[in-house]
């Protein structure tokens, strides 16, 4: 439940594997695309976050320790609720232990003090959610910090989207961008025939705002992996947010144009 049994040199043999299983007949994959995939793969959240803990502490780890903790990061960010750790329905004894075997994986030399604390704090976190609840599926999610709320506040449009359904496809304008106040979506590209899932995002994160900003088609297709409640941010809000940023400060309007330019210039590299 909280990794892969073996340690540091399976986590790194697995990732070397999945190179060469996970890539086509012509080429293999290289160390960035195969953990994205393998991560996907993966069954949740703390399993995931213990493999790449075994990842970083092995030699192959400490060569590719940014690509690791971008990836890791991202994870540990995303523990929003016990619900995110577990499957749904898993006890809180079961939990408990999943919490205590992740803890003693992070005392493996390679890991930064500071990644150590901050994923130490992340997992009490999530414990202190438990209380005597009797199993994740009862457990609420964190509430939603001030500055959410406010966000949520000012785009009164809100709906409710089922668990597999799509908001937007890679290629097509987008009129729309999203906050989320529930639920889970997952990011997704085409990579040859098949959809590789990028990212998956919970509670109080934004997705789809750069199509509102430059007019660009969607770099991604979006959809809903939990049953998610989402605020709506139509294009004529941010247009006329970013008109107002214009007249009260041009070289910072300016500059969100710059940073969504590099961030879509990077993507087409890295494809």
């Amino acid at each position: 439940m909280s990794g892969l049994e073996g340690g540091p040199a399976i986590a790194a043999a697995v990732l070397r594997r999945a190179c060469i299983v996970l890539g086509s007949e012509d080429e293999n994959l290289n160390l960035e695309g195969a953990l994205a995939r393998l991560i996907d793969m993966l069954p949740h959240r703390a399993v995931r976050i213990g493999f790449l803990i075994d990842l970083v502490a092995s030699p192959l780890g400490q060569e590719n320790q940014a690509m690791i903790f971008s990836t890791l990061g991202r994870l540990v960010g995303q523990l929003s609720s016990v619900a995110s750790c577990l499957p749904k329905g898993s006890s809180p004894e079961l939990l408990d232990a999943t919490l205590r075997s992740l803890r003693q994986r992070l005392q493996q030399e390679g890991l930064p003090k500071a990644w150590r604390d901050s994923i130490t704090q992340a997992l009490d976190s999530v414990a202190e959610r438990v209380g005597p609840m009797r199993g994740v599926a009862g457990i609420e999610p964190y509430k939603l910090d001030e500055d959410t709320q406010r966000i949520i506040g000012m785009t009164p449009e809100q709906e409710s989207f089922s668990v597999g359904e799509t908001l937007f496809q890679e290629g097509e304008m987008g009129d729309e961008a999203y906050l989320i106040k529930s639920g889970e979506v997952e990011i997704l590209h085409i990579v040859g025939n098949e959809q590789m899932v990028l990212a998956r995002l919970g509670q109080g994160e934004i997705f789809g705002e750069l199509s509102l900003i430059d007019s660009q088609p969607r770099m991604a297709t979006a959809r809903v992996s939990a049953d998610a409640e989402l605020a709506v941010i139509s294009r004529d809000n941010i247009q006329s947010r970013l008109g107002r940023l214009e007249q009260s400060d041009m070289v910072l309007r300016r500059l969100i144009d710059v940073f969504v330019t590099r961030i879509r210039g990077e993507a087409r590299i890295r494809e």
